[in-house]
């Protein structure tokens, strides 16, 4: 539900034509078969793609003009498209607006190639021209260094707090602000960590891995944990974890399955499985202590400038870091570092930024 108060519709609920009609433009193919033009899209784009059709099918609802067995395309009429873009105009930031419109725009002239749909391009182009900050984002960033140490000193005090799960809890959030200081993933992809599949032991080191329809950009994401992260990594893996999934798992399993990670399908990292869930920590250990509250995503934009302001000279691995699929402006000047690469020389940045705020 966004704030408009308009629901978008589950892919399920859509109508059937319009369920089939999208199957066909994601269809993968084979040898002998073409694919479909949106065959490429990783499950992220393709959740957010349905996602924001539902909405357009949910302000049909709203007006009481849907229909189960007719396209929502079909009422897709330059004027009550204006009066959509209004409302969401009205409730929502003006890049949200851009990215539902642009999103929605893109779809149904995949599916109706052969309609009209230049007032829909139109008005994608005045609505991305628009776009400005609901907020400004540098006021709402600290430096990585910052973000990394309080994540340190979270999981040092929680050595000593009375409750063990007050101690677990405390720990794991300091853990996950640190690593995500020095690991700027998607909260996409930090949320959907697991235990048994994404990290890994590699010899002695933990890596993270993501499969390239896991990620934004469709790429393949492999890096090693961060090095001084390590201890911490594994005192939450053997003492902590464990308290936690003890405590979400249903009473009557506790005793016998207590000691499973994987029990009741929590073989998630943190223990925690969706986005909301970990943005509510984040924002809320960040707003406790900066007077302001960090969201994940600031975390990446953290990393940028803390790259771009100490360590200039090698800001190509901005979009390694990021896991970017692109880095326009540092390609025609800079050489592109591996994830690997990338992650080690952004971890001696934060390493040497932490020897230099001691001294």
């Amino acid at each position: 539900m966004l704030k408009g108060g308009i629901k978008s519709v589950r892919f399920a609920d859509w109508p059937e034509c319009d369920r089939n009609a999208l199957s066909a433009v994601l269809e993968p193919g084979s040898i002998l078969d073409d694919c479909g033009p949106l065959s490429h899209l990783s499950e992220s784009s393709i959740t957010l793609l349905k996602h924001c059709y539902g909405h357009w099918l949910g302000y049909l609802i709203q007006r009481n003009m849907y229909n189960l067995y007719r396209s929502g395309i079909e009422f897709l009429a330059p004027e009550l498209f204006r009066e959509y873009v209004v409302e969401l105009r009205s409730t929502l930031a003006s890049g949200t607006v851009w990215l539902f419109i642009a999103r929605l725009g893109r779809l149904v002239c995949l599916l109706r190639p052969d309609s009209d749909w230049g007032f829909i391009q139109t008005t994608v182009r005045h609505l991305h021209r628009d776009i400005h900050p609901l907020r400004d984002i540098r006021a709402r960033c600290r430096p990585s260094i910052e973000l990394y140490e309080l994540g340190l000193k979270l999981m040092e005090r929680a050595e000593t707090l009375p409750s063990p799960v007050k101690r677990a809890r405390e720990f794991r959030n300091g853990l996950l602000i640190s690593f995500l200081a020095a690991r700027p993933v998607r909260v996409h992809n930090l949320a959907m960590i697991s235990a048994s599949r994404h990290l890994q032991l590699r010899g002695q080191r933990y890596w993270l891995h993501f499969d390239a329809h896991e990620t934004k950009g469709g790429d393949d994401l492999d890096f090693p944990w961060p090095e001084p992260l390590h201890d911490g990594l594994v005192r939450y893996l053997h003492v902590y974890r464990s308290v936690l999934v003890a405590k979400t798992i249903r009473p009557e399993l506790r005793k016998t399955d207590a000691r499973n990670s994987s029990t009741e399908g929590h073989d998630h990292l943190w223990v925690v499985s969706t986005r909301r869930g970990l943005h509510k920590i984040i924002t809320k250990r960040t707003a406790a202590w900066f007077g302001r509250p960090v969201n994940p995503h600031s975390f990446r934009h953290a990393a940028a400038t803390s790259i771009a302001i100490e360590d200039p000279e090698h800001v190509g691995i901005v979009m390694r870091v990021l896991g970017h699929s692109s880095f326009r402006t540092a390609e025609k000047h800079y050489n592109k570092a591996t994830s690997v690469e990338a992650a080690r020389r952004y971890q001696k940045l934060i390493a040497n930024l932490r020897s230099r705020s001691q001294r």
